[in-house]
């Protein structure tokens, strides 16, 4: 915690060293200035007599600036938005560097390269401002991507949006030298606010970058970290986003394969919030998981409802959301959320 604080505090004073600089050496240098924040703090309360207060989903980030074809971004926040997917060794939590690529702009499309966001799923391809709803099962305990170094390429025809990621897959360096694809194509009409999301991952590991995997012991994958398997997955969304009210039924599919044993897995979650009046949302959601469609032993389902109260600009909100889980062998696993974000940009999109 002593060495995060010191590069924290080495980056404002580095940052606040280059803010007046860039303004004489602009032509040169480009520019820095701040891009965004979201503050989070959260007290989470669980069964059987469990909870306490967090900070997660949490950033502040810089924007560098050299001209309309030239720019990068570097942000740092709470470890939890970098952490690898589930099949992978974990990482710690904590504070530190979460994004920082470079982005090149033409007319054919968009080069980012660096460490960047993955567009994994609805909320992966959303980004970290939208904040309508808490995060999915699935997404918080790391069945999908959120951040990894690689490259991406995209292209945006308006309606349409495609783009390719080549990533590492563990969510930094590259310990066991395999490579990660990550696909993504979009259909969004602003119109209307309704629209299409699918995306596609696949990748290899081997024992150097899941020998520490809770994959198994936590998930009931049917996945032994002491092999070398391929992975593959895909998501489809139907949504909706106009103003402050939101929908969206998303379903995934996957599998794992190891020596000569293919063993799928799925998930699938409808979110509605839907705008009461004024500030006020409420919140509702259904989401199911089966990591072994094999056995089903191992499917969860959660229910729940909740309340969105937002500032009228959006850009503050206080949340209350309660879960019902349904697991097998049964147990009290209940859950409530009270969520209090400021964030510097608007819900939604």
């Amino acid at each position: 915690m002593i060495q995060q604080n010191r590069s924290f505090f080495i980056f404002l004073v580095a940052l606040n060293l280059l803010l007046p600089f860039s303004v004489k050496a602009g032509e040169s240098l480009g520019t820095f200035q701040f891009q965004d924040f979201s503050l989070a703090p959260r007290l989470e309360v669980r069964e059987p007599s469990e909870g306490g207060f967090d900070l997660k989903e949490s950033w502040i980030s810089v924007q560098w600036l050299k001209d309309e074809f030239i720019h990068g971004q570097f942000r740092l926040g709470t470890l939890d938005q970098i952490q690898p997917v589930i099949w992978m060794n974990p990482s710690k939590d904590g504070f530190g560097l979460i994004e920082a690529w470079v982005e090149l702009k033409s007319t054919s499309g968009i080069l980012r390269v660096g460490r960047l966001p993955i567009p994994d799923g609805f909320e992966g391809s959303f980004g970290d401002g939208f904040w309508l709803m808490p995060q999915s099962e699935v997404r918080k305990r790391s069945w999908l991507f959120t951040r990894d170094e690689g490259l991406t390429l995209e292209a945006i025809t308006k309606p349409w949006l495609t783009s390719i990621t080549v990533h590492n897959g563990e969510s930094g360096p590259n310990a066991d030298a395999k490579m990660w694809v990550t696909g993504r194509w979009q259909y969004l009409d602003n119109n209307t606010g309704n629209g299409v999301l699918l995306t596609a991952t696949e990748g290899s590991t081997n024992p150097i970058s899941t020998s520490s995997s809770t994959a198994q012991t936590t998930d009931s994958f049917r996945f032994d970290n002491t092999k070398s398997s391929k992975i593959r997955w895909g998501t489809l969304a139907l949504f909706h986003l106009w103003k402050r009210d939101y929908w969206n039924l998303e379903v995934g599919r996957g599998d794992i394969l190891q020596d000569a044993d293919k063993y799928p897995m799925g998930w699938g979650r409808f979110d509605v919030s839907w705008n009461l009046g004024g500030d006020l949302n409420l919140l509702g959601r259904y989401e199911q998981t089966q990591s072994d469609l094999k056995d089903s032993a191992t499917i969860s389902k959660i229910s729940a409802f909740g309340f969105l109260l937002s500032s009228r600009d959006q850009l503050s909100s206080l949340t209350l959301f309660f879960k019902h889980k349904e697991e097998q062998p049964s147990k009290n696993n209940d859950e409530a959320l009270l969520l209090f974000r400021i964030n510097s940009s608007s819900a939604g999109i």
